[in-house]
């Protein structure tokens, strides 16, 4: 298995709006995408200044998995959305 988790930190204005527009365009990718085995995706709740705002986590069954995860024109709308809006983005992929 194969966990991808991405964490972004978005400006304060507009933040709630994004972490919104964030979550809904993940939201229908699992039901299109049966590479996805698992996702979640959630808001932070920690007050520390060095926390992220936004958190991303997918389980594929492989890397070709993910590839077809990467690869997905919606995916792809909504990341060129997040690199355009983020002020950082951490991404990790390891295998489980």
């Amino acid at each position: 298995m194969i966990r991808h988790i991405v964490m972004v930190k978005l400006p304060e204005e507009g933040r709630t709006e994004a972490q919104a527009k964030i979550a809904n365009g993940m939201a229908p990718l699992p039901g299109k995408l049966p590479e996805i085995k698992y996702m979640d995706v959630g808001t932070n709740i920690s007050p520390s200044p060095k926390a992220h705002d936004l958190a991303i986590v997918l389980d594929f069954e492989d890397e070709a998995g993910l590839k077809v995860f990467a690869d997905d024109p919606d995916h792809k709308e909504l990341v060129s959305y997040i690199r355009g809006t983020a002020d950082s983005i951490s991404i990790v992929d390891y295998v489980m």
